[in-house]
């Protein structure tokens, strides 16, 4: 490495590096550009990020008029219609107000950064990405191995919308990648209640595109690709539309075994690997 930059040559890893860079701080310039366009659009000279999201949990309809729905979106990560579906859910508004950013091309705040050593410094603790963006879910997974975090998990909602050089990149860092039934199949595309009873509530999963995708197919496709050591398997059922988690775990192993997964394999998955993020190995 160090003779290659004597002579002014970059290796693959450090070619790989300064292009993430250069697309990272591509992405951001083109997502403040974005904000600061669609803020002229709507006539605003003066904008404030915080003082945004404080109107939009205190007054939906006035923040839509003032700011446009495209705005919204772009700082929310929201759909606005979803907001206005749910703001009016305690939960959901203190989860607006309570947001944490995860920064893919910078250090983390005070917050995360707290968290992070928090969890660093309980190593019986596993972190897992959430239904995040790809970018924010790699990003975490980088943090993880930045800060000493020793169990990761890929959650199923970022899985789902990344590439699998995405997805090696992040193993090989040590998060295991998961899998959920509810992702690739049954009513993947039906809209859910989750923790609500009343139908207004229901909605696909924030960050899923809420097609299959691929299926169970290409989770056995993907678990050949990543290695069995790197993966768990679950289901994340347990809503009314869907079998109990007991079946649909019998039936996600019925699956990858008819696609050729070795049964050693799904035993890993299902078992020893989980058994390692909860200490009972």
């Amino acid at each position: 490495m160090e003779r290659s930059r004597q002579l002014g040559i970059l290796s693959q890893f450090d070619e790989d590096k300064l292009m993430k860079s250069v697309l990272s701080n591509d992405k951001k310039t083109i997502d403040d550009g974005k904000l600061i366009a669609e803020s002229i659009n709507q006539g605003i000279s003066a904008f404030t990020p915080d003082l945004a999201f404080e109107n939009i949990t205190k007054n939906f309809t006035i923040a839509k008029q003032l700011y446009g729905e495209k705005l919204i979106r772009l700082l929310a990560g929201y759909n606005p219609n979803y907001i206005a579906k749910n703001l009016g859910i305690p939960e959901f508004q203190k989860e607006l107000d309570m947001c944490i950013k995860i920064p893919v091309d910078e250090a983390p705040g005070e917050n995360l950064d707290e968290i992070l050593r928090l969890i660093a410094a309980n190593p019986h603790i596993y972190m897992v990405t959430g239904h995040t963006s790809v970018d924010e879910g790699v990003r975490l997974v980088e943090l993880a191995e930045e800060y000493g975090i020793k169990k990761t998990i890929v959650s199923s909602a970022v899985t789902k919308e990344a590439s699998v050089d995405q997805l090696k990149y992040m193993a090989d860092k040590g998060a295991f990648i998961e899998y959920t039934l509810a992702a690739f199949t049954h009513t993947t595309t039906i809209p859910k209640t989750h923790y609500y009873v009343e139908r207004e509530y229901a909605s696909i999963d924030e960050g899923m595109s809420g097609e299959v995708s691929g299926g169970v197919k290409l989770v056995a496709e993907q678990i050949d690709e990543l290695g069995a050591e790197h993966c768990i398997i679950c289901t994340d059922f347990g809503v009314y539309t869907l079998p109990t988690p007991v079946e649909g775990l019998r039936e996600f192993i019925a699956c990858l075994l008819d696609l050729g997964i070795a049964p050693d394999d799904v035993s890993k998955m299902v078992k020893s690997n989980p058994e390692k993020l909860l200490g009972l190995n």
